[in-house]
């Protein structure tokens, strides 16, 4: 097994069982990862959703802010997201944040997209 990074972008809407279906999703392309924490943007990890799955599944949470973020554009691999910069003035949020809580690993490969809910894995840890 490798321990990895799940990244999480998401519309503020989004319940915690539609971020779960997204998770399991993703991780299903990728049989050998196991999810060792979940990393998103400081304004999301406040997110009931996102706190209420962490806590059930038993994943820390990482948050890194905005400036992080957007002092790192390149990391957003899959291109720059135009809600992302938007709203926060950053290229993505959940491919950096899965490779910053992974520095010494890799995207496992490109993020998926399922029901407002955008997810990236990266390691290893």
């Amino acid at each position: 097994m490798m321990r990895v990074a799940i990244g999480v972008g998401f519309r503020a809407d989004v319940t915690a069982a539609q971020l779960d279906a997204a998770i399991r999703v993703a991780l299903m392309r990728y049989p050998a990862a196991e999810p060792a924490l979940v990393a998103t943007l400081a304004d999301k990890a406040r997110a009931r959703a996102l706190r209420t799955l962490c806590a059930r599944r038993g994943w820390p949470l990482v948050a890194f802010d905005a400036a992080q973020l957007a002092s790192r554009p390149e990391l957003a691999v899959s291109g720059p997201s135009d809600a992302a910069l938007a709203r926060f003035g950053v290229a993505g949020v959940a491919e950096p944040c899965a490779q910053l809580a992974a520095p010494h690993g890799r995207l496992l490969g490109p993020k998926s997209i399922r029901d407002g809910v955008t997810v990236a894995l990266a390691g290893p840890l």
